[in-house]
């Protein structure tokens, strides 16, 4: 990314244009944690290929804007279209100019659902800027929150762990045959969420406790596209006996083995996840916030 550019660019064309970007995304961590992820999983093609990703080639490295689209094969929600948005921008009319370029959003999906990562004291505007384009297309906001962004810290004070597993339980990853207790303990889970689950397990790290009588997991976690921390469940009668800490700490040794930094998205509202993931060693970002914006197309 360079001011010398001299033509835009919606979608990457080619790996040179996507390793450029990963390289300026990289130099942005932790606040372009999820969309750097989602560009490396779309060019090591994991998730998604390069043409979910939709960049102004020509901006400059201070306005960078990145936009990756969760691919349509696999929706979570039929005829949504999921999309992580990352800029450097202060001018949120860098946001608007963006948004209103030809073939940067398909403006005929029913449901939009946009998840930007953004600092809330210099970026304070940038939400405000991304309801106007998509309301300005005949769209109604209709549900939005906002996670805190938490980071693994080696060097941040924990206590050393006393957590065992009990008798009867071994530790192991998820696999194919596992997706239907994955997806009953999701809460965000519908009938369609199945063949994203079912491809999330099969191609990014997990972690989980299995019952060594049946070897059917008890409690699990794995990474989602976006690079983050998720999916984590542990069944009824098997909580308060510490072993999701057990699950957390086999699948942050994992991320790190692969040279990335382990985190998670919490709800702002969710304190109790909050205090568990900062004794695994986990601070909060304070410069970084995601928030989510879902539409539905009027009628």
């Amino acid at each position: 990314m360079s001011d010398d550019r001299s033509s835009a660019s919606t979608t990457c064309t080619d790996d040179s244009d996507v390793d450029c970007l990963l390289t300026t995304l990289r130099d942005e961590l932790p606040n372009s944690l999820p969309v750097y992820h989602c560009v490396k999983n779309a060019f090591n093609g994991s998730w998604g290929t390069i043409s979910d990703i939709k960049t102004d080639l020509s901006m400059s490295v201070a306005d960078l804007t990145v936009l990756c689209h969760v691919p349509t094969l696999i929706p979570t929600v039929p005829g949504q279209k999921e999309s992580f948005l990352y800029t450097n921008a202060l001018d949120p009319d860098i946001i608007r100019t963006f948004l209103r370029q030809p073939g940067m959003v398909d403006w005929q999906a029913a449901t939009h659902c946009f998840l930007l990562t953004f600092d809330p004291k210099k970026q304070e505007s940038l939400p405000n800027a991304v309801i106007e384009c998509v309301t300005a297309r005949g769209y109604q906001l209709n549900q939005e929150g906002r996670c805190r962004m938490c980071v693994y810290s080696p060097t941040h004070k924990v206590k050393p762990s006393k957590s065992k597993l009990p008798k009867g339980l071994k530790t192991g990853k998820l696999n194919a045959t596992h997706v239907q207790y994955v997806t009953a303990g999701w809460k965000f889970s519908t009938p369609y969420a199945v063949s994203t689950l079912l491809r999330n397990i099969e191609v990014f790290p997990s972690a989980a406790i299995f019952n060594e009588v049946d070897s059917l997991p008890v409690s699990w976690a794995m990474l989602k596209a976006h690079g983050g921390i998720g999916l984590e469940h542990t069944l009824p009668e098997y909580r308060k006996k510490s072993i999701e800490k057990v699950v957390l700490r086999e699948l942050i040794e994992q991320v790190q083995q692969s040279g990335d930094t382990p985190y998670v998205l919490i709800e702002e509202e969710n304190d109790p996840a909050f205090k568990a993931y900062k004794k695994l060693g986990f601070v909060d970002e304070a410069k970084c916030v995601l928030m989510w914006l879902k539409f539905n197309k009027r009628t």
